[in-house]
């Protein structure tokens, strides 16, 4: 199996991450809960090849000097993901995560109708915050959306 591979299971079972390390099999969190794609755990070996697999030459003279690294990775079915690779206890591992491309409405999100009126002002300073895969990316994509579709801006991220 490769990392494509996995990408495309991902994909198939609506998988909100994928989680890569050794000594376990590779796997998905789906709607909240941890599902192996195999029963068979992964060597340090095996993890390596599956994640170095991805990256280029720059990316990965930057993960073995900083080790770890942040990137996005697109595939074949131009399907985005967001990276992270790092070193841990003395071998790889990899967290990714889907990156839709639509960009969801404040009432898709079932968010405030208060947030549209922040993405309107004109002055100060918005904060998101929260925990890993809680919706931040996808509040402020939605947020620079209403910017862009309503008036003329600068948007600094």
């Amino acid at each position: 199996m490769n990392i494509h591979a996995i990408f495309k299971i991902a994909i198939e079972h609506n998988a909100s991450d994928i989680i890569i390390s050794k000594g376990s099999p590779p796997a998905l969190k789906i709607n909240g809960e941890l599902r192996t794609i195999t029963k068979k755990p992964l060597t340090a070996s095996m993890t390596e090849k599956l994640l170095l697999e991805i990256l280029t030459e720059e990316q990965r003279k930057v993960l073995e000097k900083e080790r770890e690294i942040d990137f996005s990775y697109q595939t074949e079915d131009d399907v985005r993901f967001r990276g992270n690779i790092f070193l841990q206890r003395g071998s790889y591992a990899g967290a990714f995560r889907p990156i839709s491309s639509e960009i969801p409405s404040i009432e898709k999100l079932n968010l405030p109708g208060q947030l549209y009126d922040l993405a309107m002002s004109r002055e100060g300073l918005i904060l998101v915050t929260g925990p890993t895969g809680h919706g931040k990316s996808t509040t402020v994509a939605c947020m620079i959306d209403i910017i862009n579709t309503h008036r003329k801006a600068h948007i600094i991220t």
